[in-house]
C-alpha cells in the first residue's frame, strides 16, 4: 500500500475512532464514519468493509503501538 494510502487509512482510522468514543462500538455505523471522515462511503469501502473491520484495525493498531512502547522501554533498561 502506497504511503497516501497509508495516510488516508490512518486518517479514517482516527476519524472513526472518535465516533466509536462517542456512539459505542454497538451504534456506530459506515455512514456515520464516513460523514466524520467527509469522504464518500466508496472511498470509505476501498479501505473497509464494515465497521467490525475498522474497529479491530483501531485495536490492532493500539496493541501495535502498546507493545512498541513496552519493548523500547524494556531495551531501555537492559
Amino acid at each position: 500500500m502506497g504511503e497516501k494510502s497509508e495516510q488516508k487509512k490512518q486518517f479514517i482510522l482516527e476519524c472513526a475512532k472518535k465516533v466509536f468514543t462517542e456512539k459505542g462500538y454497538k451504534d456506530v455505523t459506515m455512514k456515520d464514519i464516513v460523514e466524520a471522515c467527509g469522504i464518500s462511503r466508496g472511498g470509505l469501502y476501498l479501505y473497509y468493509g464494515s465497521t467490525k473491520e475498522i474497529f479491530m484495525d483501531i485495536l490492532n493498531r493500539e496493541m501495535q503501538e502498546t507493545d512498541d512502547i513496552f519493548s523500547d522501554s524494556i531495551s531501555e533498561e537492559t
